[in-house]
């Protein structure tokens, strides 16, 4: 475990984790669909996925105020809030692309 992180703060972390995770399977989905008729509707609902399960996931930090990793992260109203506005700007960015 790294210096200042605990086992507990990785919990604060989960929409970032989520969204890395979602990425990754995006990645391996675009490889593994190589070829399909239908690799860019897959892709692109499989995007979706992932943005509102991000946007679900971060939910329970509505009104949460902590730090972690010795005050490197702020988990609050202020976070939350831009959290939300950049995942929907990328959710009305995937959806235009259509």
């Amino acid at each position: 475990m790294p210096a200042g992180l605990s086992l507990s703060d990785f919990y604060y972390i989960l929409p970032e984790l989520v969204l890395t995770a979602g990425s990754l399977v995006i990645l391996v989905a675009d490889v593994l669909l190589q070829g399909s008729p239908s690799k860019g509707r897959s892709l692109l609902w499989l995007t979706v996925a992932v943005l509102v399960g991000t946007l679900l996931s971060l939910l329970p930090f509505r009104t949460v105020n902590v730090e972690i990793a010795q005050g490197l992260i702020a988990v609050d109203a202020f976070a939350f809030f831009f959290k939300v506005v950049f995942l929907l700007a990328a959710l009305l960015t995937v959806l235009m692309s259509a």
